[in-house]
This record gives structure tokens, C-alpha cells and sequence, in this order.
């Protein structure tokens, strides 16, 4: 087999990968997802430092 068989033979590949990973049922849980929503309340943020940084 050349390099160009070779190159087409994995692009096969990947395309045949790509082809399978959309093929995948999704789940959709956008109303729920604080990352696209972000939090109702400031509160409610757990990963929010509590203090600050106070320069005198």
C-alpha cells in the first residue's frame, strides 16, 4: 500500500468514527445546566469564594 491508500484509509476510518458518534441519541438538559444558565440566585453558587481580597 503507497501513503495515499494509506491516508485514504484512514480518513475512511475517521469519517466511518465521525459517522457512529453522530449517529449517538443526545441528551438535552439545557433548562437544567447551571454552565448555559448560570445560577437563579448569586447564593446559590457553590463554587463562589466568600471572602475577598481587601487591599489596605
Amino acid at each position: 500500500m503507497n501513503k495515499f491508500q494509506e491516508g485514504l484509509q484512514q480518513q475512511r476510518k475517521l469519517v466511518e468514527q465521525l459517522r457512529n458518534e453522530a449517529a449517538i441519541p443526545r441528551v438535552r438538559h439545557a433548562d437544567e445546566d447551571v454552565l448555559i444558565k448560570g445560577f437563579a440566585r448569586p447564593g446559590d453558587n457553590p463554587f463562589k469564594e466568600k471572602g475577598g481580597c481587601a487591599i489596605l
